[in-house]
């Protein structure tokens, strides 16, 4: 029996036809347009691990987090079908940033010049484009190619915001999201590979970013902090000026898939992630930007109620010290 939910996705194949396959019906004959709407159902039928918020794990703060001596809001964008939203996977964040005692608003519009006038602090995390949204919620893979989140106007607007003294956080998992995130990463001076960034051994997951073999960078974000545990996303190159925070080494590779949850494909491209970065920092004019190539550390999630990944992992002891320096250095 198919699910009720697969038989509403389909609706919205067909009321979205126009937009998925990016030519008029009338181009493509009745038999096919069967044949593909059959085929997405199936896709639907697969489904996926659901990730959620931890909402009961309870964030612990110490004497040395409260250095964050100011009130300003973070708007944490939710206007480009963003994977991560206020109070769905980044409730934990949301909880954090509360604690620290700052204001935490979402952000439902699109980037002006009028929009951004206000704004001080911007966390856009894995936003996508609308065809990516339609797969994730029928729960089917995500499949390249993957569009713009973000219109050139937007791009030249956020670019000229933090040049002129605005705080970006910019995070982007594994595929499709860099994909999504790259024209405005190129803005800066980033460019993100559209893959899974994955240590290649998997008993040793998730990822350790440490001092000892200079993985983890030295920055004030990184004072007193030995290792950061990070939980598989995507690697990119930082533009010269910027300062890395994580780098991948030898045990990484960069793995081409052609669609979502399927890394580890015989037949996947792949290539060493070393020396490419997965976090960097940069003063840009009177601004700055933050990218990383992860998004749970800064979270508490966990998976179909079994597994556990963020900073309510027993693995990432540190990450929320990380998080306050990071907060910290943005929001001086």
């Amino acid at each position: 029996m198919i699910p009720l939910k697969c038989w509403r996705m389909c609706k919205k194949v067909l009321l979205n036809f126009n937009l998925f396959f990016k030519i008029h019906p009338s181009m493509i004959s009745f038999q096919k347009r069967i044949i593909t709407l059959l085929s997405f159902m199936l896709m639907v039928l697969s489904g996926f691990a659901q990730q959620e918020c931890d909402k009961d794990f309870d964030v612990q703060l110490q004497p040395r987090h409260q250095k964050i001596k100011t009130n300003k809001t973070v708007y944490i964008d939710e206007a480009h079908y963003n994977f991560h939203t206020m109070d769905g996977r980044y409730c934990g964040f949301t909880k954090l940033l509360r604690r620290l005692g700052l204001k935490v608003e979402a952000n439902h519009q699109k980037f002006s010049a009028e929009g951004l006038e206000k704004k001080e602090f911007i966390v856009i995390s894995n936003a996508a484009d609308s065809i990516t949204a339609l797969l994730h919620e029928a729960d089917a893979p995500w499949v390249l190619p993957n569009r713009s989140a973000f219109s050139t106007s937007e791009i030249k607007k956020l670019n000229e915001w933090v040049y002129e003294g605005g705080s970006l956080l910019l995070i982007s998992d594994h595929m499709p999201f860099p994909g999504c995130v790259n024209e405005l990463a190129k803005s800066f001076g980033f460019f993100f590979f559209n893959g899974y960034a994955e240590i290649n051994d998997r008993s040793r997951w998730p990822s350790q970013f440490k001092k000892e073999n200079e993985t983890l960078g030295e920055h004030m974000i990184t004072n007193n902090i030995d290792s950061i545990a990070t939980f598989t996303g995507s690697a990119f190159w930082k533009p010269q000026e910027a300062i890395g925070i994580f780098t991948f080494d030898s045990d990484h590779d960069v793995y081409m898939v052609q669609e979502s949850g399927k890394p580890y494909a015989k037949d996947a491209p792949k290539f060493s992630a070393e020396g490419l970065s997965h976090g960097a920092v940069l003063q840009y004019g009177k601004g700055k930007i933050a990218v990383f190539g992860e998004a749970a550390m800064f979270t508490s999630q966990k998976i179909d109620n079994n597994g556990y990944f963020g900073y309510n992992h027993d693995k990432a002891p540190h990450n929320i010290d990380f998080i306050v320096n990071l907060l910290d250095w943005l929001l001086k």
